[in-house]
């Protein structure tokens, strides 16, 4: 118990150590919690996701919910409107092309049906918006193509949920049905931006009577939380309804300010204040550290050719990622921006997690496609973190250029740069 304890505070004080790295050097916080993660679980057999019990499962959920409201706090209403159309169309052509890849390649090489095959194909289609957010926040991009990140990966989360279910489902009941599956998806997406939408309306109503409570900083959090988790009791997203409670938050004044609205009392609507707002982000910082150390005891590698599979699988996705930004971003933006999304693409818990009921559904060559899976979730957040760590530098600029954009994109993407700066 006591060596729990310390290591939990050694745990924040390298959090902090490794936030001052990144600030300085641009190398991202990511690599080296997830590594140490890896180090002290798998390799050296210190802690293992057993020692956290449900509390495991808890830590995910408590991130997930916090950081995605957290995220969606900081998005400008309008700039999510103009990125909705992009975000989804890249979130749909990168989850089809990413699990198309990983599908292919796991049925030709571990020979293992083609139903399963697309099951594990879905759980390694999207990104982790966990990993994605701290690193797109700290690349010197457009607010815009920020926020078609965020969307992106809390799209394709979605996606790898519903779909794996669904692919799942089919397999135990040995019948197909497509149209059972779309409907899913667009009723989670549907009901649970709603969910999000009314708890967003509801607490901002409510805060005038939250504050004069006692001890009412953790009230928010914890109405966070239950909001995600009752969303994902009546079988929808929980990441959506954080979002979409973050979105709606951080725009309420705007938002009901709209004539669709008529002429509505604002004076009982409060936004939250700048000492909410960091405690939001002391929480948000605290969650990420241990989620981040929680994907790295996560992980299991020990087969040599799985791990060097996940290398080929990771160069794979990422190889499709830069073919779909190329096709489909506007070859007006700057090529920097391209790249930034090009590069996001790691996994995360949601695929582990999704992992573990394939596992249990009897999957053929289980061990072989766990190492698989774990070392394609491990080397995508590497490659992520580096390629980011390089763009940021100007290290991939010639290339960077050549691929997606011209001279006079960077001279746009400049332009921009001062146009935002100017704006405050």
């Amino acid at each position: 118990m006591s060596f729990s304890i310390i290591f939990a505070g050694l745990l924040i004080i390298l959090g902090h150590a490794f936030k001052v790295l990144f600030d300085k050097t641009r190398v991202p916080d990511v690599i080296p919690m997830v590594l140490l993660g890896v180090l002290v679980g798998p390799v050296f057999g210190l802690i293992s996701v057993n020692n956290f019990g449900i509390m495991g499962d808890m830590l995910g959920t408590v991130a997930l919910s916090i950081i995605l409201f957290y995220s969606g706090l900081e998005i400008n209403i309008e700039t999510a409107t103009k990125s909705l159309l992009s975000g989804t169309r890249i979130a749909l052509l990168n989850f089809l092309l990413s699990s198309a890849v990983v599908a292919l390649m796991v049925q030709l090489w571990l020979n293992i049906p083609v139903m399963e095959s697309l099951a594990i194909g879905a759980l390694l289609g999207g990104t982790s918006f966990a990993i994605v957010i701290p690193l797109a926040k700290g690349m010197k991009i457009a607010a815009r193509t920020k926020t078609i990140l965020l969307l992106e990966s809390t799209f394709t989360d979605v996606l790898c949920i519903v779909v794996t279910l669904g692919i799942l489902q089919m397999i135990r009941l040995r019948e197909m049905n497509p149209g059972f599956m779309v409907g899913q998806i667009l009723a989670s997406f549907t009901m649970s931006s709603v969910i999000g939408i009314v708890a967003a309306i509801f607490w901002a109503t409510s805060l005038r009577w939250v504050r004069k409570l006692e001890n009412d900083m953790l009230l928010t959090p914890a109405f966070i939380v239950t909001v995600f988790g009752f969303t994902e009791f009546l079988g929808y997203s929980g990441a959506i309804s954080s979002l979409a409670f973050g979105m709606v938050s951080g725009n309420i004044k705007r938002i009901v300010s709209y004539p669709l609205f008529g002429k509505v009392n604002t004076e009982g609507i409060l936004e939250f204040n700048s000492i909410e707002l960091s405690l939001f982000s002391e929480l948000v910082f605290l969650l990420k550290i241990f989620f981040f150390f929680y994907i790295g005891i996560s992980i299991r590698m020990t087969n040599v050719p799985m791990i060097a599979g996940g290398v080929v699988l990771t160069l794979l996705i990422f190889l499709g990622r830069m073919l779909t930004v190329k096709a489909s971003m506007d070859a007006a933006s700057p090529y920097i921006d391209k790249a930034a999304i090009a590069a996001m693409g790691p996994k995360g818990l949601v695929s582990a997690v999704l992992l573990s009921l394939a596992v249990n559904a009897g999957f053929k060559n289980t061990a072989l496609v766990q190492e698989l899976v774990y070392s394609t979730i491990l080397f995508s957040i590497v490659l992520s973190a580096a390629v980011v760590f390089f763009l940021e530098k100007g290290y991939f600029e010639k290339f960077g250029r050549r691929l997606f954009g011209s001279a006079n994109c960077a001279k746009i993407h400049i332009e921009g740069r001062e146009g935002m700066n100017a704006d405050g």
